[in-house]
């Protein structure tokens, strides 16, 4: 892309609730980076590092990572927040797609492909649901008719189509597709695919997130034309077609979504944590509404609430907001995956998906690895470390209950990206011994449970990396380039990447912010955080000091924690006076 600048599980309500009032009662701007030499080629059945090069047995992904184990729960919904949503989520090694019922169906598999099935979007009267699907080999636009269960392929390019959106009748669907080095809105007949596309924009930077207004003559969408996402509306029914709706300088503007009546257009801002805001259109008032935190809205039926995604450091969550009030219809709810894309339909027209769904009996999914501890007991009950095969690092280990977790993520990604990406690490395993960062006093590498993923490929173009800002803390994203660039391995980003080398360009912004937002780098990418996250590995935060200190950003740093705190991982491989002599220096 030619772009220009620019867990039932209900988390700790009373942490939780004070950063949505912070939320509610402050306002939010956002964060490129390219990415090594020509990464190692990967095949499905082993992966091609140095000799000896290691027989690794392919990952066949017959059944997912994802139980459905959240319930509905009646004590934390409230009038508003009815009928079903439609999600899709990071499954396994791919993305399917959930139902969920607030107050009535527990999160349920609508589907169970080897393939990823993403973005879906319910038809206006409820019996199909457009969505996004690689099961051709490249990303195409699907329809899954509820009523019949058959399913009709829409699209068939040799590039991304995706993020579908209705037409108010249900005759048309507009949806993303990248047009060469461009992301563009096209429109397709859903009753006729012989029909000549109609193309909305062309050769004006990246446009989409595409959302069709009820009353057919406006489409909203993300444009970076002018250097920056902002959000555009295009009207159907003028020759003057384009124009700016909002844009905020540094800030980025994501998922525009109109309310049932059209009278509403609610966004996700990131200015840099992620809220939902609206507008009333007909309305004299020009200043924004904050909901609250999130991004993704989606409507109810009659306009009383707005459901969003909470996105926390290695998790995700459902929320929703009575739209007048700005108070919670549904307390955040934890989702088992991120949450990638949903929408929502009232319980007048779900009954058509409620019967789907009901027939479905999916098998029960198995995890990706099995952890075993290679290394003889212990007397004293401790662990040890392992070495890891083929793996360049300065100390190439892990603790004995880690490398599991790892070989399976390297295999996985590989098999996903084509390229050996964790083949060569920046640092995994530190002994005590070993010279830490002095600002870090609880540095996870001591653990064994930690890997700093190599950042060379950051400069050749390989690597991207994007901010993210939550509770007043800094996270970062980490993207992979595919290898092959034809379509057929992940998809365009749609996240600025961050820029952490324009502090040194002599510019003082940039210096004070620790870098600046940059563009959003061409080509097909995989989310390696999320990727990670399926297995077990988090991110960190970045200390406080990481716009000045460089090793402070941790961006690169992901942890196989098992819900292990620092200390508690450490006593796995030292004595508590070991530990107790690196914290206080004696």
């Amino acid at each position: 892309m030619q772009n220009q600048q620019r867990e039932k599980s209900i988390w700790e309500p009373k942490y939780l609730l004070m950063c949505l009032m912070c939320l509610f009662l402050a306002g939010c701007s956002s964060p490129k980076i390219v990415s090594a030499s020509q990464p190692t080629v990967i095949s499905k059945t082993q992966l091609s590092v140095n000799s000896p090069t290691p027989e690794i047995p392919t990952l066949v992904p017959t059944s997912t990572a994802l139980a459905p184990t959240i319930q509905p729960s009646t004590e934390t919904v409230l009038p508003g927040v009815q009928g079903l949503v439609v999600l899709s989520l990071g499954d396994g090694f791919y993305s399917h797609l959930f139902v969920y019922g607030p107050d009535s169906v527990p999160l349920t598999r609508l589907t169970d492909n080897s393939w990823d099935d993403q973005d879906p979007a319910l038809s206006p009267d409820g019996t199909k649901i457009a969505y996004s699907s690689n099961q051709g080999g490249q990303w195409d636009i699907y329809i899954l008719d509820l009523q019949t269960t058959a399913v009709q392929r829409m699209t068939k390019t040799k590039t991304y189509d995706g993020a579908p959106s209705w037409s108010p009748d249900g005759q048309y669907l507009i949806y993303q597709t990248l047009d060469g080095d461009n992301l563009d809105l096209m429109i397709q007949s859903v009753n006729d695919p012989t029909q000549s596309l109609i193309q909305l924009t062309a050769k004006s930077g990246d446009n989409f997130d595409p959302a069709w207004s009820p009353d057919g003559h406006t489409i909203a969408f993300i444009s970076n034309r002018n250097g920056q996402s902002e959000i555009w509306l295009a009207d159907l029914q003028s020759n003057d077609r384009f124009k700016v709706f909002l844009s905020t300088e540094q800030t980025q503007y994501r998922y525009p979504r109109w309310s049932a009546d059209g009278t509403t257009l609610a966004w996700c801002k990131q200015d840099p944590e992620s809220t939902v805001e609206f507008l009333n259109l007909s309305s004299k008032d020009e200043t924004p509404t904050q909901v609250g935190a999130g991004c993704n809205p989606v409507w109810a039926a009659d306009g009383s609430s707005i459901m969003a995604t909470l996105d926390q450091e290695n998790a995700s969550y459902l929320v929703a907001y009575r739209v007048k009030e700005q108070t919670l219809s549904l307390s955040p709810l934890k989702i088992p995956a991120q949450i990638e894309s949903l929408d929502w339909i009232s319980t007048q027209n779900s009954s058509v998906l409620a019967k789907y769904i009901s027939a479905l009996a999916f098998p029960t999914p198995k995890p990706f690895f099995s952890a075993t501890l290679s290394l003889p007991e212990s007397t004293t009950g401790r662990q040890g470390v392992v070495k890891l095969d083929d793996v360049t690092a300065p100390q190439p280990y892990l603790a004995d209950s880690a490398n599991e977790a790892f070989n399976a993520l390297r295999l996985g990604i590989g098999q996903k990206s084509g390229w050996d990406f964790l083949a060569s690490l920046e640092n995994a395993y530190l002994p005590l011994t070993g010279a830490g960062s002095p600002a870090l006093t609880q540095n996870w590498s001591y653990t064994g449970r930690a890997i700093d993923v190599n950042t060379v490929p950051i400069d050749a173009g390989w690597m991207a990396v994007s901010r993210e800002d939550i509770n007043g803390q800094t996270f970062w994203r980490v993207w992979i380039k595919c290898l092959m660039q034809d379509g057929s391995c992940g998809k365009p980003m749609l996240t600025t990447a961050w820029n952490f080398s324009s502090r040194f360009d002599s510019d003082p912004v940039a210096y004070e912010n620790g870098g600046n937002l940059s563009s959003i780098p061409s080509g097909y990418w995989i989310d390696f955080t999320e990727f990670a996250n399926r297995y077990g590995w988090d991110r960190q935060p970045s200390q406080a000091d990481w716009r000045y200190y460089y090793p402070g950003i941790l961006f690169n740093r992901f942890i196989y924690s098992e819900n292990l705190n620092w200390y508690q991982a450490m006593l796995e491989l030292y004595p508590a006076n070991a530990i107790q002599a690196l914290i206080t220096g004696k």
